[in-house]
């Protein structure tokens, strides 16, 4: 039915909105008042949630009534989805072709903040063979996005590191973001001894 409301009521003052603005409010049909578009700007990637609630005394700013004074019978609740997140992935840098036996570096990165310290970055998040992870660094503090790792050869051993993928949060090692997203790609990095 038509209803006695301003655009700008409409917009400002109707909704009830979480994770998100109302920006526009707009007739499908002027003058008429039974159709609008709603035009909703989300503050994050989190999914919004309107809510247009029944039952509000038309005296109040944003009420929806009747000229009449009839109020909304029935409340309207609508969730629009954020966008899903993006995977966690992990790549190394500057990884050497071979080693000759000493202590090599390279660079550890991540597609997002990753929820992990270093000790357990250096002590149980990679499966290493032919050698061990001696130390690892934050290149820039206190962001766990981007790592230098040191590793050790076991003599002139050819040397593998594996992080491993899709590991359950709970797992000593596991490589997952704070609101629980698990790395989705296998990182395996192989420096030979060389000849």
């Amino acid at each position: 039915e038509e209803v006695s409301l301003g655009y700008a009521t409409l917009r400002d003052s109707a909704f009830e909105v979480t994770a998100g603005t109302v920006v526009n409010a707009r007739r499908q049909s002027p003058p008429s008042n039974r159709s609008w578009y709603i035009d909703v700007e989300p503050t994050s990637d989190a999914g919004v949630e309107l809510v247009l609630p029944a039952g509000r005394a038309c005296d109040v700013t944003g009420a929806i009534c009747t000229a009449d004074g009839r109020r909304l019978s029935n409340r309207l609740d609508l969730t629009v989805a954020g966008p899903p997140p993006a995977p966690l992935t992990a790549w190394a840098e500057r990884v050497p072709d071979s080693h000759d036996g000493t202590a090599f570096r390279f660079r550890l990165r991540f597609s997002a903040e990753i929820d992990i310290g270093y000790v357990t970055l250096r002590d149980n998040s990679f499966d290493v063979t032919g050698g061990s992870i001696t130390y690892v660094q934050r290149l820039a503090r206190p962001s766990n996005r981007d790592w230098e790792i040191t590793v050790a050869p076991d003599s002139n051993a050819n040397v593998a590191l594996v992080l491993a993928a899709d590991r359950a949060c709970d797992t000593a090692g596991a490589i997952c973001t704070s609101g629980g997203g698990r790395l989705s790609n296998r990182l395996e990095i192989a420096v030979p001894a060389q000849p």
